[in-house]
């Protein structure tokens, strides 16, 4: 019999091992396809992030709800994987017992302490219940609460909760017959509970008094193969569901690049050697991208953050990352759906287009996925270079006006420097090289009445604090970033390579701006064109001038201080350059208490002009930028600040009355400036 026993275990672990390793192989396989990636994080810092994100769940205990409920997975899945390898070896090893040997126990090892082995008894027992109670109440959550971010119901999530119930308790039959069994004298003339196994115990004294000993080794025999088939099973069913992140997040968060920013940095295309531009296949991404589709989880948290699906556009970025891996596994020559009728494993061309790229959904990712705005960016970029075709037909007269103008709104180039006729701005030229910083205006500073009246009042603490600066007037350039959001890689590389033509000819090394999106573009992503430059934000550089008192500020006005002030974060300064600080603290010295708006700093919502947004069409009824001012309203606030002419812009425009002013920081400062 137990020979038997012994030889059923094998088959078992023989074929489940095979049933998990084909599937595992061919997705490992499919990755593989994927282009090179290389990460430039240490192992030092990569192995912390592993411990960080995966054992002690910082991103997952942002929801205290479901971060206790993922913990109890977790752990239990730690723990009671121990008792599940004793409970394999116990099964290959129990024909011993015919050859008067002892089969593998923990309890039979004598290097183990005895201590040790009852504190394991009493966490299999613990632990077993409390999964039981969280699988139970996640099913709960599923099926009867039904909450938004886990809707539609997953058949797959629900498969594997009802796995997990099943696996424990078979695990808690098998475990009270074994108390049965090895204690049927005892419990026989004397039932008692047992402290070491809390609930297996208690069951065991019932069965103890309702089965004779016979009945209850074959229930025994029988628990133990229906418990270990179902772990078995588990373990086969994991590689061909949504809960293959059980294998890969691990891999996932320790190949990942983050450093200054959570979202994935944007590639550079070859236009002399690629034929075709973008991506429209799976297979064309790097193999981290299509690591990060396997690692999903599926939680939903990247739509709950989305600033586009949140008003009702098509787009949620959790089916992006479900359709690249579909796409991939399925081998589809296409990746685009441009028929208008969504197809699972395609991404529809109004998903394409409905990104801000404000990367929200990055920065709440539990796995540290980044790569969907930048996914996206690659499908605008085959779409508009590649295919010429299905992109919102307004972007051609930015695209034009970017080309012919140098700024996306068509504004005249010889016009870029008139909102400095009255301010007696330097230019910088080959023959005054020895100023210390180039002013770099950027296209909604020289060209946005709103804007233009902060880029002012900036230009006027400059010179209050005695910092030499100039111009570059109508030789600049727009910085390229709309163009390269929205998918014209080529035409970015043009405005790059004019303005670092200039940057070198003038021999640039310190640069001002009033904004984000430039600011990022000449801090980070002009690096992989040969500039490295020393790019201070306005709001920043304010703030060093207040510390280091070359300017002084009145205490605030009586009107600021009566006004409930909140602060808008621009994503591009937050979420893509980690300073959330900068312009709080200018309002802080302000004497300026802030009224927070509910989601803000890492959380904070886009105003919807992100990812060349500003210059397509919006559904009227749920603009972002509406939005964004609804949430200012909740908190009562009377002046929106924010440290972006885009921002400042969109916010102004989603206004339905004059009851809420929109300021840039620099504003604030100018009006209480000695």
């Amino acid at each position: 019999m137990n020979f038997i026993h012994s030889f059923a275990t094998l088959i078992l672990f023989i074929f489940s091992i095979y049933s998990a390793y084909i599937p595992l192989k061919n997705i490992i396989t499919k990755i593989n396809t994927g282009l090179k990636f290389t990460n430039k994080n240490s192992l030092l810092n990569r192995s912390w992030l592993v411990v960080e994100m995966v054992f002690l769940q910082r991103r997952l205990f942002q929801d205290r709800v479901y971060g206790v409920m993922h913990a109890f997975f977790l752990y239990g899945f730690l723990i009671l994987s121990i008792g599940h390898l004793e409970l394999l070896f116990y099964g290959l090893t129990i024909f011993l017992e015919d050859y008067d040997k002892i089969p593998f126990l923990y309890s039979n090892l004598s290097f183990i302490p005895t201590n040790l082995i009852y504190v394991y008894n009493i966490s299999q027992d613990l632990f077993a219940f409390f999964v039981t109670v969280v699988s139970i109440y996640a099913l709960y959550r599923r099926i009867i609460l039904q909450y938004k971010r886990l809707m539609p119901r997953s058949q797959d999530a629900e498969i594997i909760l009802w796995f997990i119930i099943a696996l424990y308790i078979s695990f808690f039959l098998f475990t009270s017959l074994e108390i049965c069994l090895n204690e049927y004298p005892i419990l026989q003339s004397h039932p008692n509970w047992l402290w070491l196994y809390p609930f297996s115990s208690a069951l065991a004294c019932f069965f103890i008094k309702v089965c004779s000993y016979s009945v209850i080794f074959y229930m025994n025999k029988v628990a133990y193969f229906v418990h270990l088939a179902i772990f078995l099973g588990f373990a086969c069913y994991v590689p061909r569901s949504k809960h293959m992140h059980l294998i890969f997040a691990g891999p996932n968060i320790f190949f990942s690049d983050i450093e200054d920013s959570s979202i994935e940095k944007l590639s550079n295309i070859d236009f002399e050697k690629d034929e075709t531009y973008g991506i429209n296949s799976s297979s064309s991404f790097t193999w981290k991208d299509l690591l990060n589709s396997f690692a999903c989880t599926e939680c939903g948290r990247c739509n709950d953050v989305c600033p586009a699906h949140l008003t009702g556009k098509p787009l949620h970025p959790k089916m992006v990352l479900h359709d690249i891996k579909i796409n991939l596994m399925s081998g589809k020559d296409t990746l685009i759906n441009t028929t208008g009728n969504k197809i699972d494993g395609e991404v529809s061309i109004d998903e394409i287009w409905a990104c801000t790229t404000c990367g929200a959904c990055a920065e709440v990712c539990p796995v540290l996925i980044d790569s969907v705005p930048s996914s996206l960016i690659e499908m605008r970029r085959h779409l508009v270079l590649t295919e010429a075709n299905f992109y919102p037909k307004e972007l051609n007269s930015a695209f034009k006006a970017m080309e012919n103008q140098n700024n996306p709104w068509g504004i005249g180039n010889d016009k870029r420097a008139d909102w400095a006729n009255d301010l007696n701005v330097p230019l910088l030229s080959e023959k005054n090289t020895d100023i210390e910083y180039l002013l770099f205006v950027g296209c909604a500073s020289s060209t946005d009445e709103k804007a233009i009246k902060s880029l002012k009042k900036f230009v006027q603490i400059l010179n209050n604090a005695g910092i030499s600066f100039a111009i570059l007037g109508v030789k600049e350039n727009c910085c390229g970033d709309p163009a390269r959001r929205m998918g014209n890689e080529y035409l970015y590389e043009v405005l790059v390579q004019k303005n670092m033509d200039n940057f070198k000819k003038l021999n640039v090394k310190n640069i001002l701006t009033t904004c984000p999106h430039c600011y990022n573009q000449l801090k980070n992503e002009y690096k992989s064109f040969g500039g490295n430059f020393n790019v201070k934000h306005h709001a920043e550089f304010i703030l060093e001038l207040i510390k280091s008192n070359k300017i002084s500020l009145n205490d605030s006005k009586s009107d600021l201080k009566s006004s409930v002030h909140t602060f808008h974060d621009p994503c591009y300064m937050g979420r893509y350059n980690r300073d959330y600080t900068s312009s709080r603290s200018i309002l802080k010295s302000l004497s300026i208490d802030i009224s927070e708006m509910a989601l803000n700093k890492e959380k904070s919502f886009c105003c919807g002009a992100g990812g060349g947004r500003m210059f397509m069409e919006e559904d009227a009824s749920s603009r972002v930028n509406k939005e964004r001012i609804r949430q200012a309203k909740n908190v009562n606030a009377n002046t929106i600040v924010t440290s972006c002419p885009f921002c400042k812009t969109m916010l102004a425009d989603g206004l339905t009355d004059e009851t809420i002013d929109i300021k840039d920081v620099v504003d604030l400062v100018s009006e209480n400036i000695k």
